[in-house]
């Protein structure tokens, strides 16, 4: 996908749909402008050498963090946000986001807009992202603490490198990595026949792999 600023893309390209939609985000974005500096950006999907308008839409720079920014009119309120953090953390869940989102007080939604209202959303998002980098190092370092304790042993990976087991003397340990946890399970794996004698070595500890 290709995304251009508004000043880049010849009108004259669009339907007349696209420009009646594009008409109203250059709304919007001067009654942001007047508080705030924000740009329109179109985006195209590229098929060989063609290019096709997929959507337009509205940011803005706080902070050096890009924020998204639309107005509903069926609700007429604006909604401000910054792009997907489960892109930007890969130690976050989807769940781990909604408690920090939970956890954090939220502005009131803005009806009519001023920068007040916009710097009270740009810092509500901005507190969200600090706390789930905080919380993705943590979980960063945890992966990265187990990876180094397993270095040597003979690890079984799953396809998704994620999974694994290792078998040592009929013992086996097995875990999977998720984004925001690590599962370990231990078994018992000695595969011998029912005989009175295998008995006897496993309740002595006596029989090997």
């Amino acid at each position: 996908m290709k995304t251009y600023t508004i000043d880049q893309v010849n009108k004259n390209q669009l339907s007349e749909y696209q420009n009646r939609d594009l008409t109203q985000l250059i709304k919007i974005r001067e009654e942001i402008n007047a508080f705030y500096p924000c740009q329109i950006y179109l985006n195209f999907d590229v098929e060989g050498e063609k290019e096709y308008y997929h959507h337009a839409e509205i940011k803005a720079i706080y902070k050096e963090t890009e924020f998204y920014i639309k107005y509903w009119e069926h609700k007429k309120k604006y909604l401000i946000y910054p792009k997907d953090l489960r892109t930007t953390f890969k130690n976050i869940d989807t769940y781990t986001l909604r408690s920090i989102e939970e956890n954090t007080k939220e502005p009131q939604q803005i009806g009519v807009i001023n920068l007040k209202k916009l710097v009270s959303w740009f810092e509500y998002h901005l507190s969200v992202i600090d706390l789930a980098r905080r919380i993705n190092e943590e979980n960063r370092k945890k992966e990265e603490i187990f990876l180094k304790s397993i270095e040597g042993l003979p690890v079984n990976w799953d396809q998704n490198g994620k999974s694994g087991e290792i078998l040592q003397n009929g013992i086996l340990f097995k875990f999977t990595i998720g984004a925001t946890y690590i599962s370990k399970k231990i078994e018992i794996n000695y595969k011998v026949s029912n005989e009175l004698e295998s008995f006897l070595k496993l309740s002595k500890n006596e029989y090997n792999d």
